[in-house]
């Protein structure tokens, strides 16, 4: 069945290894990240990603919760079918932006969620079409286990980090 978030605020997907899940929509977008709350750190451990996480913030709308759905629930979903991905953000002006790629995948675990996007454009300029191009052919870090884990732990976060230019979180 071709999972869409068409008319729908959310999708129940079934997971043999993670049982039933619930994935917000927003749009026609299938949401797999939300850092909506700066108080809550993304500091979390290799298996914390794998399995997915949500904090509830005090917002009454389900917007304020922030969350990472979880690797091993992506890979289950890429195995369904091909994704686009859009990234929300608001720049250091407060200016709302996006980019969009037309490939998106996250490979499997014995290749450290090596990360695959491109054809990323963007209404706001190509700096930030770029910027997450550039993400491509990354491996995943926490600041427990992959190659570049001493960038997750000295940023406090996990991510896609580029080994060239230190440990910075591009977009995270």
């Amino acid at each position: 069945e071709k999972l869409s978030c068409e008319n729908k605020t959310q999708l129940e997907v079934v997971s043999p290894q993670a049982g039933t899940q619930t994935i917000d929509c927003q749009g026609s977008w299938l949401l797999f990240y939300r850092h909506w709350d700066s108080e809550w750190r993304m500091n979390r451990s290799w298996s914390a990603y794998q399995n997915g996480f949500r904090f509830e913030g005090n917002g009454s709308s389900s917007n304020s919760s922030s969350f990472w759905l979880g690797h091993e629930l992506l890979q289950l979903l890429f195995l369904v079918r091909d994704y686009r991905l859009r990234v929300d953000y608001w720049d250091r002006s407060g200016q709302f932006r996006y980019v969009e790629c037309n490939r998106f995948r996250i490979s499997p675990v014995y290749q450290n969620y090596r990360l695959t996007v491109g054809n990323c454009s963007s209404a706001f300029g190509s700096d930030e079409a770029a910027l997450i191009a550039s993400l491509n052919g990354l491996t995943f870090s926490a600041y427990d286990w992959g190659d570049q884990r001493v960038c997750a732990a000295s940023s406090g976060s996990a991510w896609w980090f580029k080994p060239d230019i230190g440990c910075y979180s591009t977009t995270n």
